[in-house]
């Protein structure tokens, strides 16, 4: 039954990811730093009040649209996250709460506390877009980039507590476990190279891809509350 329902639990992230990314404003739309090509990326590593508008220009004309469609996704993005956090939670119950204590203890930590700020981040987002009209948004922009930041960083952490499971498993669990220390080290690059933040943001992406995959594969039921 828990086996079942963290697969459902990928699949709903998955049919999630693609419906927010039909309603999330499209790549290539608005003004973008040079650093991005996602609006909501960009918007999540913005730097300054002049980059956050321009997300919502073209042309040097505000959009309402686009504020719109970020809302929108925004306020299903709170499903996701969720979704995402239920399952990271499950996973951590499934390898390690009868047999490893401690990493369960900080995995549960740690993903609260993803979902904690990417609930703010979720808010300040929807602040700075109510916000955009009257020009008055520079005070969402430091919160909002260290709620993004605070999010992505440690989701990467609660990543790596996964791979002590994984090291035991089959082939794609070892990929999987190999592809999170990958994700890892891009995450630090992007921390000091902004640049690099949006090829981050995708490494996490197939992260979570990987981890839906292998819930599907033998090994993972198998390996129930016996990881040591």
């Amino acid at each position: 039954m828990k086996i079942n329902l963290i697969r459902f639990l990928g699949l709903a992230l998955i049919a999630l990811s693609l419906l927010l990314n039909l309603i999330y404003p499209p790549m290539g739309s608005g003004t973008l730093h040079s650093d991005f090509s996602v609006p909501l990326i960009a918007l999540n590593f913005v730097d300054n009040v002049q980059e956050a508008q321009a997300i919502f220009m073209e042309n040097g004309v505000y959009q309402p649209h686009l504020a719109e469609a970020m809302d929108k996704g925004n306020y299903l993005d709170f499903v996701y996250i969720f979704t995402y956090t239920a399952f990271l939670i499950l996973l951590l119950n499934h390898w390690y709460k009868n047999s490893n204590r401690s990493l369960w203890a900080l995995g549960i930590v740690s993903t609260i506390g993803v979902m904690f700020f990417d609930i703010f981040e979720n808010i300040q987002m929807l602040s700075l877009t109510a916000s955009l009209p009257t020009h008055t948004i520079e005070g969402f922009i430091a919160p909002l980039k260290a709620c993004s930041w605070l999010k992505w960083g440690l989701l990467s952490i609660t990543f790596i507590f996964l791979t002590d499971a994984l090291q035991h498993n089959n082939t794609l669990g070892k990929y999987t476990r190999l592809f999170i220390f990958f994700s890892a080290i891009m995450a630090l690059i992007a921390l000091f190279f902004r640049p690099m933040a949006q090829a981050y943001t995708f490494t996490v992406a197939i992260v979570f891809v990987l981890l839906i995959a292998y819930s599907f594969t033998n090994a993972f039921s198998k390996n129930l509350n016996n990881v040591r």
